[in-house]
C-alpha cells in the first residue's frame, strides 16, 4: 500500500514545526554520537518530480495569456454571430420578397434563374426543375401540327395539346 501525494504533501504542511524539531534532534543525535566533523559542510539543492503538470500552474503571465485568448475568441465569437445573424435577416428579406412574389402569382411556384422553368415530375420519383413540351405530329409526313412548352406533367398538359391540335388541323 503506498499513500497518496496529497497525503503526504498535507501531513508535511500539518506537521511542519515538529518535523523540523524531529530533524533538529536527529541532528544532535548524530553529534553526540561523534558522526559530525562540524569543520565543512556542503550545499547541493535537489530537485524532484512534482504530480502537478505545467498545465495546472499558473503564473500572472499565464493567467493573463489565457484571459487574452478568452477575450480573443469571446470577440471573435460576437463578430460571427453578429455577421451571422446579419446574414440570416438578409435571408430572411430574401424569402419575404419571394414569398410577396408567389402571393402575387396564381402558380404554385416561382423560380429566380430561369423564371418560366418548375418543379415538374419526370417519372414516379423523380422531381426536376424543367419544362414539358408536348409536341403534336400528323402521321401522314410527320409534321409538327402543335407545340406548346408547359409548366406541367404529361397528365395535365396532354389534354390541352389534343385540342389545340385539333382545332390547328
Amino acid at each position: 500500500m503506498q499513500p497518496n501525494y496529497h497525503t503526504i504533501a498535507d501531513f508535511h504542511k500539518v506537521h511542519a514545526q515538529p518535523l523540523q524539531s524531529i530533524f533538529k534532534l536527529y541532528v544532535q543525535f548524530l553529534s553526540d554520537t561523534g558522526l559530525l566533523g562540524k569543520t565543512t559542510i556542503g550545499i547541493d539543492g535537489s530537485k524532484f518530480k512534482a504530480v502537478n503538470s505545467k498545465k495546472n500552474n499558473y503564473s500572472q503571465k499565464k493567467i493573463d495569456k489565457y484571459q487574452q485568448f478568452i477575450k480573443y475568441k469571446a470577440e471573435k465569437y460576437l463578430q460571427e454571430l453578429t455577421q451571422g445573424l446579419a446574414k440570416l435577416k438578409e435571408r430572411t428579406i430574401k424569402y419575404d420578397n419571394l414569398q410577396e412574389k408567389l402571393n402575387n402569382t396564381d402558380d404554385k411556384q416561382i423560380s429566380t434563374t430561369d423564371t418560366d422553368s418548375r418543379s415538374i415530375l419526370v417519372t414516379k420519383a423523380i422531381v426536376e426543375m424543367a419544362y414539358n413540351t408536348q409536341n403534336v405530329v400528323d402521321d401522314k409526313y410527320n409534321l409538327i401540327v402543335h407545340t406548346e412548352a408547359t409548366n406541367s406533367n404529361d397528365g395535365k398538359a396532354l389534354h390541352q395539346a389534343a385540342t389545340q391540335a385539333k382545332e390547328n388541323l
